[in-house]
């Protein structure tokens, strides 16, 4: 979802997170990189990724300061994180269609609340969140979830996202995948790719 639906600065996120813990930015980078793997997979809340970012830092994780980082990471997200222009026409042309939609992500334990909040997940049929189901992309077993979710097959159905090695991940199942570029991003040539999520829609 994130840099496909959802614009989200995720090095202003991190600086001011390491700043509010007075961690230098590369020592809260390095340790975010570590965490990753137990957050996506839902073994560490959004307390447990940031107590154990601090203690790969070498600062003691106190429960206020866990407590007034994950505030401020959570402010950091209402007031930064939203949709792109395109992400919730997208979504109702394609529904409005008849086909449909399951968004898939590698995220933490507060995620269902943000999309919730932001009034994305009225817009899909399932939601397949890798905290939730203890797997990530590009685990083939995300992906075979989420044509489980919606009852189709594998030549059915097509992934968006804009991470390379998430789009491989899908078509290792045999899900068409189509790589969404923003920001300056190069295209893969080994899949179709577009600029807007409009351009999708002539593609499904």
């Amino acid at each position: 979802m994130y840099e496909t639906l959802l614009a989200y600065d995720f090095a202003a996120h991190s600086g001011a997170l390491a700043a509010a813990a007075d961690v230098d930015l590369a020592a809260w980078q390095e340790a975010q990189v570590t965490v990753l793997p137990e957050h996506d997979r839902g073994l560490l809340s959004l307390e447990g990724t940031i107590t154990r970012i601090l203690e790969l830092c070498g600062v003691r994780p106190a429960p206020e300061l866990v407590a007034e980082l994950s505030r401020t990471d959570q402010e950091l997200m209402a007031a930064t994180c939203r949709p792109y222009d395109d992400a919730v026409p997208f979504l109702r042309e394609v529904r409005s269609r008849g086909f449909k939609v399951a968004l898939v992500s590698n995220c933490g334990d507060t995620t269902r609340s943000r999309l919730s909040a932001l009034k994305l997940a009225d817009l899909a049929d399932a939601l397949v969140l890798s905290c939730e189901i203890g797997v990530s992309k590009p685990s083939p077993e995300i992906y075979l979830r989420a044509l489980e979710a919606l009852a189709v097959t594998s030549s059915e159905a097509v992934m968006v996202d804009d991470q390379i090695s998430y789009c491989a991940g899908a078509e290792g199942v045999g899900v068409r995948a189509i790589q969404v570029t923003r920001n300056g991003q190069r295209p893969d040539p080994r899949f179709t790719s577009v600029s807007t999520l409009a351009d999708v829609v002539p593609l499904l």
